[in-house]
Order: structure tokens, then sequence, then C-alpha cells
């Protein structure tokens, strides 16, 4: 779960920022960071980002159990399903902006905010946020997991000796 947020913190972190544009401008305030979040729809991102990566992971489980069934307990999956939504339920999901506040502020200027606000405020960068594409996201997500999912069967059957023809 901890790489989860890792992965979610980059991805909300570097998605959506201007990069450097005006490095000796004054530093971001706190109130910078929020308008900026704002501007992003970053609770509405997070929310998307949460939804592609967990609604394939019954799938998951249920794969993972009918590969390995008979070294696990017959009620794996609902075990596992209860547990990760159990822990999803239980985030401080509120918290998150507030935590990566310092981070925008370290590597963003009030400039860089404003330049960005001013684009996601604008038609052209509210159709960049919107919802487009997000189904295609969420399958991405799904396919990436499978594509490591055979990586890592492979690696495993390759150092056991085993084939998989």
């Amino acid at each position: 779960m901890k790489r989860f947020l890792i992965a979610l913190s980059l991805c909300l972190a570097f998605c959506c920022t201007g990069f450097g544009q005006a490095a000796a401008d004054v530093p971001a305030s706190k109130e910078d960071v929020d308008r900026y979040m704002q501007a992003i729809h970053s609770h509405e991102m997070m929310k998307q980002v949460v939804e592609a990566m967990t609604k394939p992971m019954p799938q998951m489980v249920h794969d993972q159990y009918m590969k390995n069934k008979e070294k696990l307990p017959a009620d794996f999956e609902a075990q596992m399903n209860k547990s990760m939504d159990d822990m999803l339920q239980g985030m401080s999901w509120g918290e998150m902006p507030d935590a990566m506040a310092p981070v925008y502020q370290k590597h963003l200027s009030k400039g860089d905010i404003d330049v960005t606000v001013a684009f996601y405020s604008a038609p052209t960068g509210k159709n960049a946020a919107g919802n487009a594409g997000n189904d295609e996201r969420g399958d991405a997500v799904h396919d990436a997991y499978h594509a490591e999912e055979r990586r890592e069967d492979e690696g495993t059957s390759a150092r056991a000796g085993c084939s998989n023809a």
C-alpha cells in the first residue's frame, strides 16, 4: 500500500505542474498551493486515480487465488477484498493535500502557480482537466498490472528452472 500512496503522490505531484517557469519568482505560499490544488481539481483527480487502481483489484485477487488456491485458505478472496476495502476506507484522504503542500511549495514558485491556475481556469485547461480518457486510464492500469504479473511469473519460472511453454 505504501507503493500505492507513493505512486499516487508522485502522479499528483508531476502530472499537472508547470516546471520552473519563474525560477527567480517568490516562493509559493500555502494559499497559492491551495488555489493550485483547486484549479487542477486534485480531490477529484485523486478519487479518479484511486477508483482506477481499485476497480480491477477484486479480479486480480481472484486471479491470484485461482493460480495459488491449493496454497491459500478457501476464504482468501473475501479476506483480501475486505482488507482492501477497510484499508481504503480508513485512509486519511483529506490529509493528503496538506501533506503534499510543502512539496509543491518547494518546487513551484508563486509565478508557476499563477500561470498554471490561469491555464486550468481557461477553456483549454478545463478540457485538459476533464474526464476525457478515464476509462482508458483504468484499463491501462489493469493491463500494466497483468503485464507485470506475467513478467514476475516468467522470472520466477526461469529462476526455478521451469518452462512456461
